[in-house]
């Protein structure tokens, strides 16, 4: 049982790590066609 949650935990955090990597590199590219866009 406690080797399941250290597993659940493991698998959360690289969840939440993915998660946010992808959020910054789509807020990148956003910005960045949105300026180019524009200007």
């Amino acid at each position: 049982m406690i080797e399941f949650l250290k597993i659940e935990s493991l698998l959360e955090n690289y969840a939440r790590f993915f998660f946010f990597q992808r959020v910054n590199s789509s807020l990148s590219e956003g910005h960045n066609s949105l300026t180019g866009s524009r200007f």
